[in-house]
């Protein structure tokens, strides 16, 4: 009877989001998560939560149930997702050290997966935010090389040609103090 319930909250939940009802949605959801602690659709349902906090741009909302989920699932089917998600989160709310580090794990954990390269870039306007603009450089160079088939060379080669402008100014020698009689 529970699961029934539970599944239902869930397509409901589904169905609320798909029309942009994001409070609707997340309600019915929330149902799940505090009704039915043991359902089987809380991994489901937590994402639910953090997503639709995200597409209403609730960073730090969304950031909360991003880290419950994976912390609650460390092997969630949602990882890779949860984990840039919360990343961007991060990025949103200006806790750059914190979305690098997401950034960073989506990278080392899935090399592969094709959200590799667009948290590198990430990690490029992380580094870009702090104005560590050398490091963003080599962030932005790292998508270039690394990632040929990317659809983030583009902006990463925008993103390298701003930073190249941006260090030669500041690299560039003071303009001599004339002196005022």
């Amino acid at each position: 009877q529970s699961s029934h319930l539970a599944e239902f909250q869930i397509r409901l939940g589904d169905s609320l989001y798909s029309q942009k009802k994001f409070s609707q949605a997340r309600e019915s959801y929330l149902v799940v998560v505090n009704e039915y602690p043991q359902s089987e659709f809380i991994e489901d349902c937590l994402y639910g939560v953090a997503y639709t906090y995200l597409s209403e741009e609730k960073f730090g909302s969304a950031a909360d149930y991003y880290n419950e989920l994976l912390t609650k699932f460390p092997f969630s089917q949602y990882i890779l997702d949860a984990t840039f998600q919360l990343g961007e989160c991060y990025l949103d709310l200006s806790r750059y050290e914190e979305a690098r580090e997401n950034f960073q794990r989506v990278i080392t954990n899935y090399p592969q997966a094709s959200l590799a390269s667009h948290a590198q870039y990430e990690i490029g306007w992380c580094y870009f935010e702090q104005k560590r603009f050398t490091e963003a450089n080599e962030a932005f160079n790292k998508v270039i090389r690394s990632y040929a088939e990317s659809k983030w060379i583009d902006d990463s080669l925008l993103g390298c040609s701003r930073l190249k402008k941006i260090i030669q100014f500041i690299k560039r020698p003071a303009p001599p103090v004339i002196g005022i009689k």
